[in-house]
């Protein structure tokens, strides 16, 4: 991650009015922490910072709420990889349009889950957090300490298959090769009884905030099936029914959508699962179709088109 490139690229951005805005991180107010921003005077480009606290995906932002800049001034855009392919599936769904942004591309090496670094060092204490190789480096009050990547890594940043992204008019950094392997599923190998007595402890514990819809990209229906009353898909009352209710459809919603960021777990405020649920329903996708969502700019979204040669012909 080029710090010192982003800073410079997003000076000259705004200095000669290429962009309106531009949608990047800036330092917290506690610790090394990192939280989005915008801004929009190239004398402000030195806030932005690159680090590997930087977790948000700010895609989000781009479906927040209609443009509403009359000269239709370009948005400039800060995306790691899983942020990059969910910006590719928001634009295949037009959700914004291509010619109204600049890409800015990091490529990743894994953005560090606060809750697993703080096991292990006072958030207060941290002064500088430095990568090496598969290790970071914390420095602190009373020196310096060593932390391997993979234990204080988010776990979809473990098994992360693009961590450079797929599209950027701009790439800040060089290209990260892929970690491989799979992401653990704790419901693999249950017998339907077990995965519904394991899905149905969870989904009890939700109180249906909906931060999971609201930090992720890819919910920015005007209207939700958790709002809409005509039909009432989903009744107001929290309870395990509704709950469930609501849980499968925001899956089936996400079937061959989902980057795969993990925005939406992390947001929730009892600890649910959900990347579990949306992986699964991403490798059925890849299973039945092919299709890996956020891959390619060029193609169709998965729900929205159809093969005249599908195997299976269920029109009977």
């Amino acid at each position: 991650m080029d710090e010192e490139k982003m800073r410079d690229t997003v000076r000259d951005l705004l200095s000669t009015g290429k962009v309106a805005s531009v949608i990047g991180y800036e330092k917290g107010e506690l610790g090394q922490g990192a939280r989005p921003c915008i801004i929009t005077s190239p004398d402000d480009a030195d806030r932005l910072i690159l680090t590997p606290m930087c977790k948000h995906n700010l895609t989000v932002y781009l479906t927040l709420e209609p443009p509403t800049d009359p000269e239709k001034k370009k948005v400039a855009l800060i995306v790691k990889g899983c942020d990059a392919r969910a910006l590719i599936q928001v634009l295949q769904e037009r959700g914004v349009e291509r010619d109204d942004l600049v890409i800015l591309g990091v490529p990743c090496t894994g953005m560090i889950e606060p809750d697993k670094l703080y096991q292990e060092v006072i958030e207060d204490d941290i002064l500088e957090i430095s990568e090496d190789g598969d290790t970071f480096i914390i420095k602190t009050r009373d020196g310096e300490q060593t932390l391997k990547k993979e234990d204080v890594l988010f776990d979809e940043c473990l098994t992360c298959t693009y961590p450079t992204p797929l599209m950027a008019d701009v790439m800040l950094g060089e290209p990260v090769e892929p970690r491989g392997g799979e992401a653990s599923d704790p419901t693999e190998g249950m017998s339907a009884e077990e995965r519904w007595a394991f899905w149905s402890d969870k989904f009890s514990k939700c109180i249906r905030c909906f931060a999971c819809r609201q930090a992720c990209p890819l919910c920015f229906c005007e209207v939700c099936a958790g709002d809409s009353l005509k039909p009432n898909w989903v009744k107001r009352s929290v309870n395990l029914s509704e709950n469930t209710m609501w849980h499968f459809i925001r899956a089936f919603h996400h079937a061959g959508r989902c980057a795969e960021c993990g925005a939406c777990e992390r947001a929730c405020p009892v600890g649910i699962p959900l990347m579990t649920l949306n992986k699964r329903m991403a490798r059925e996708a890849e299973d039945i179709f092919g299709y890996s969502s956020g891959t390619d700019p060029e193609a169709k979204p998965l729900l929205g088109s159809f093969k005249t040669d599908d195997e299976e012909d269920f029109i009977q």
